[in-house]
């Protein structure tokens, strides 16, 4: 089988073959002891999975944010400092010796990518939450029922123009580029160089209005006549990421594939 052609392969074939990488991934061990354990997880969850019986039941978990709780950490903290929720997860996973890794992946997310984004479907610790607790779905009318047909005639031009601009504030900019091409599509080549400049000009004036509200620390300020500057009203997104500081340090850290971890300093990463 091993020279048979992936594609000449049955599903039967390839699903072997897979199973085989995961049971033999050819990297360097630990330990002797340590391969050991890990092709003995293996084996059990693919004993499972085959609905066989394995040796005994396998034990995976989905612990939230229990590691982080574990270490004296808040969910804020730990969406905030990365390098030391890392930790938190490595210490949780050396302890209890489950037989899947309970990772850090969707806890541990920097809050900094939320804020840059402007995600708005969900608030997280210490940003329409308290900091103490975790994530919270945003209960809204994110798609709307007139927006059916668009969905099932186009999908991929729904998100792009209507539903990804409306989720994620960062996407404004990419509906603006789409804008500009369309009118450029649309628009015909002979036509006066006036209705091509007012689809330009729109779309430049959008994107700008975008990048402003996103990027400036200030927002679009208004000059007075005394010196001062008053905000006008704008998007209060938390997305004014050049003024944000970073508080977190990225772990260099990363568990090993068996059953004994490797633990390694981590050293700071200049941000």
């Amino acid at each position: 089988m091993a020279d048979k052609a992936w594609t000449e392969m049955t599903p039967e074939e390839k699903r072997a073959v897979r199973l085989e990488r995961w049971l033999n991934p050819g990297i360097p061990w630990a330990s002797p002891e340590a391969e050991a354990h890990y092709k003995a997880r293996v084996g059990r969850l693919t004993a499972a999975v085959n609905l066989e019986e394995p040796d005994r039941v396998p034990v995976s978990l989905t612990s939230g944010w229990w590691p982080a709780e574990r270490a004296g950490m808040t969910p804020y903290e730990a969406m905030h400092d990365t390098a030391k929720a890392a930790q938190a997860w490595v210490d949780f996973n050396l302890e209890f010796q489950l037989d899947t890794m309970v990772t850090p992946v969707l806890q541990t997310t920097p809050a900094e990518v939320f804020e840059t984004i402007d995600y708005r479907l969900y608030s997280w610790p210490g940003h329409g939450v308290a900091k103490e607790v975790g994530y919270q779905y945003n209960e809204k009318e994110w798609m709307l029922p007139e927006e059916y047909d668009h969905l099932i005639s186009d999908p991929t031009d729904y998100l792009l123009r209507t539903y990804l601009p409306r989720t994620v504030g960062a996407f404004a900019a990419l509906l603006a580029l789409l804008l500009l091409v369309d009118a450029a599509r649309r628009t015909p080549w002979r036509a006066p160089i006036r209705e091509h400049s007012v689809w330009g000009l729109a779309t430049v004036g959008i994107f700008l209005a975008q990048q402003m509200t996103v990027t400036m620390p200030g927002g679009m300020n208004r000059p007075r006549r005394n010196g001062q500057t008053k905000p006008k009203k704008r998007a209060t997104a938390p997305s004014d990421f050049l003024s944000s500081r970073r508080s977190g340090r990225a772990p260099t850290a990363t568990p090993a594939t068996s059953s004994t971890w490797t633990r390694k300093t981590s050293s700071p990463r200049s941000t």
